[in-house]
């Protein structure tokens, strides 16, 4: 059983030259094929790595986001405690204010039935204190 039983001369000398265009083919692009395919491969990873990156990234935004809703929650919190203490520290002057009104209305009655001794001291220091605080509220 020989070879040249099975496949003629001229079937051998065809598959020779096929196979030195196909030789020839993969000599000169053999560069740009493996150029093509390692930028290929390269391109993966990149874009692997990016989504990886940005994976992360939305993860950290996540906390961000829980940390901002937490803080915002705080913050309406807080400025609802501020504006009660506002709406009480008003409340406690107008208080304060009627007071020092009765105060010295006690004062100037004391007077005029005739009660002369620490109340004029008494008298003058409350309006010492009404009239420097009327500047303060008015600035």
């Amino acid at each position: 059983m020989q070879i040249s039983n099975f496949v003629t001369s001229e079937a051998f000398i065809r598959w020779i030259v096929i196979a030195c265009f196909v030789a020839y083919f993969i000599y000169k692009e053999w560069p740009e094929f493996k150029r093509r395919v390692s930028s290929g491969a390269k391109k993966e990873l990149e874009d692997e790595g990016l989504e990886k990156r940005v994976e992360k990234l939305e993860e950290r935004l996540d906390g961000v986001d829980e940390k901002l809703a937490r803080d915002y929650g705080n913050l309406n919190e807080l400025t609802l405690m501020v504006r009660g203490d506002r709406k009480r520290l008003d409340a406690e002057e107008e208080a304060r204010e009627i007071i020092m009104k009765s105060l010295l209305a006690i004062i100037e009655a004391l007077q005029a039935q005739g009660a002369n001794g620490p109340t004029h001291a008494a008298k003058q220091e409350l309006m010492d204190y009404l009239v420097k605080n009327s500047h303060k509220a008015e600035t």
